[in-house]
């Protein structure tokens, strides 16, 4: 469409060209030949006046004679003016006989010398020329004629106005309009035909050229018939046409048949996929080590960003625990080729730890040596974490904790009780700090064995129906005198009648234990808050205090075994840090979850979701 709209374009600017020129010579010959007769005709009848005024002797007379030709030379409704004029003693130029067109002669009587522009005083000065560039008394354009008449010292000036004498030229100039306007829409009609037998050929191809460039190879060309360059180029065309379709097909028959088996593969690929994805860390890396792909439970797991982990080393993930020796092995396996196996301790980025088996396989490449590596892990945190707390209780009972340390109990009693009071008041603070330290030490035990007992399942659930309310009453009076040591206030609210179906032993050891700790670590003269209320098929309770809190970069660790808090530490509060891990366990043998809410300096809100009827 382009090229058929230029090729009109050009040939119609190319057509016109020719027209104007001829036009405008035709219009100047047209103008000067009227121009030419206009002054050949004033000519002729100013030297007839010019004859008559030589001719008489007497001024007066000639005077006369003159304005009688002047009125018979002039007819009405015409501008052809006679104007015969005299200089006066200034030179300026005077009229003998009135001008035509002037109303009030005597205002203008008298022509100065120096409007060259004006024809009587062109005639005075002794011009006899023909003028097309005059102007006349009114100050109109006029096509005027000069004479000079020397017996008398007269200017005699016969002119016409330029409009009127160029009149005829105007219905030249419409009927060269009216000309060129036919003209050119008779180029425009044959350069469209034109443009259009040059440009359907080229659109042709290109639209055949297009087709094929969307696959379509049933483009007909056969309507170019031409003997010319373009008719061999579309012959040629054809012929590429006819072969790249032939081509094409084949491609498409593979094309189906690789797609079938793609899609095969795929459906396997994303099976496997999706069982890597749901339940294993997956990542990539190249040769040297950097990974260059993880998995979104791979992020998940290690808190990490993908952008914190793309371009980096595993190494980012050390926790410290594995010698030096052990990641020997492991790259000495990896790049002889094998697949290394075991489990590995790697650090999240929040400080918490978790423990992988993991299988790392070596990607090769066309000469069978590691071009990279993928690793598959899965997460064995809780029984690594369960391994080693019977290996610490293992330990711990090895040496046969308990027993020395009843008889230790035992002992500080009888001293209390046979000394009493004759024991030096330091002595007497030293026996009783010794005694703490005892009981808490049993208290740390006992924590130990149950939650032995519950990692190896041991531990059984009695159900039974326990009414919150008074079970909240019984904590109230149980702590009351803890509470006033230290003048805090437990508030208890819930509702009448909320029951729940559950170990009562159970759930008593996890409200004890988050309610001392809420006790131990909020200050004097602060409110404990616990509550109940049922959600749905859950009761809710919630142990709330005002106390120091968790610092956030730690709370990933809050329900591992022996974990205590930095401020905690610092405050120089006494603990063992198993009650929150006892907690979880419990809460989980319970069928339910437990979640907490904590800012540093304001507090803590621990809550636990139990079913109403517990199924267990």
């Amino acid at each position: 469409m382009y090229i058929r709209h230029k090729l009109t374009a050009t040939l119609v600017a190319l057509s016109t060209i020719p027209f104007v020129f001829v036009s405008f010579m035709a219009f100047v010959t047209v103008r000067n030949e009227i121009v030419t007769q206009k002054f050949h005709e004033l000519g002729t009848l100013a030297d007839l006046y010019k004859k008559r005024a030589s001719q008489t002797t007497d001024t007066m007379v000639a005077r006369g004679a003159l304005r009688e030709l002047v009125a018979e030379g002039l007819e009405q409704g015409e501008t052809r003016d006679i104007i015969i004029g005299r200089k006066n003693e200034q030179g300026d130029a005077v009229f003998l006989v009135p001008p035509r067109f002037l109303s009030d002669p005597r205002a203008t009587e008298v022509v100065s010398k120096d409007r060259k522009d004006v024809a009587i005083t062109q005639a005075l000065s002794g011009r006899e020329e023909n003028f097309t560039d005059m102007t006349d008394y009114r100050g109109v354009p006029v096509i005027a004629v000069t004479r000079f008449i020397p017996e008398r010292g007269w200017g005699l000036v016969i002119k016409v106005d330029t409009s009127e004498v160029l009149l005829p030229l105007r219905n030249f100039r419409f009927a060269l309009l009216i000309l060129g306007g036919t003209s050119l829409l008779c180029c425009w009609i044959l350069a469209i035909l034109l443009a259009e037998s040059l440009s359907r050929p080229v659109r042709l191809l290109t639209e055949a050229a297009t087709a094929m460039a969307t696959g379509s190879h049933s483009e007909q060309l056969n309507l170019i018939q031409q003997d010319d360059e373009i008719g061999v180029l579309a012959r040629g065309f054809r012929l590429m046409q006819t072969q790249l379709g032939v081509k094409y097909e084949a491609y498409e028959r593979q094309l189906r048949q690789r797609s079938a088996e793609l899609i095969d593969i795929e459906s396997r690929m994303r099976g496997i996929t999706d069982a890597l994805r749901n339940s294993a860390l997956v990542s990539a890396t190249d040769k040297q080590g950097t990974i260059t792909y993880v998995n979104d439970k791979f992020v998940h797991v290690s808190k990490y960003r993908r952008a914190e982990l793309l371009g980096r080393n595993h190494r980012i993930l050390n926790s410290g625990d594995h010698p030096r020796e052990f990641f020997d092995g492991l790259w000495k396996t990896v790049l002889s080729g094998s697949v290394w196996r075991g489990d590995v301790k790697n650090r999240a980025k929040d400080g918490s730890f978790f423990w992988v088996d993991t299988a790392i396989a070596p990607i090769l490449n066309a000469e069978g040596e590691p071009a990279g590596f993928v690793s598959v892990r899965f997460l064995i945190t809780d029984r690594k974490n369960e391994e080693i707390a019977k290996s610490q209780f293992i330990s711990i009972a090895s040496h046969q904790l308990r027993t020395p340390l009843g008889t230790i109990r035992w002992a500080l009693e009888s001293l209390r009780l046979s000394l009493g009071n004759n024991l030096p008041a330091s002595q007497r603070e030293d026996l009783d700090a010794a005694g703490r330290a005892s009981e808490s030490m049993m208290e740390s035990i006992e924590t130990l064995l149950l939650l032995s007992q519950i990692q190896a399942g041991k531990v059984g659930v009695t159900l039974s129906t326990i009414s919150l309310s008074s079970l909240f009453e019984d904590f109230a009076a149980s702590f009351r005198k803890q509470l006033g040591t230290r003048n805090q206030l437990l508030i208890c609210d819930c509702p009448p009648g909320l029951n729940v179906k559950t170990d009562e032993k159970l759930l008593k050891e996890v409200l004890s234990s988050l309610l001392g700790n809420a006790l131990k670590y909020s200050p004097d003269n602060s409110r404990i808050i616990l509550r109940a209320l049922e959600q749905q098929d859950m009761i809710r309770i919630e142990v709330v205090d005002s106390g120091m809190g968790i610092p956030a970069h730690e709370q990933s660790r809050v329900f591992s075994l022996y974990y205590r808090g930095e401020n905690v530490l610092e405050a120089g509060i006494e603990g063992n840090g198993l009650g929150l891990s006892l907690v979880e366990s419990l809460i989980r043998l319970l069928n339910g979850e437990v979640t907490f809410v904590s800012r540093q300096g304001k507090g803590t809100t621990f809550s636990l979701r139990l079913p109403v009827h517990s199924t267990r």
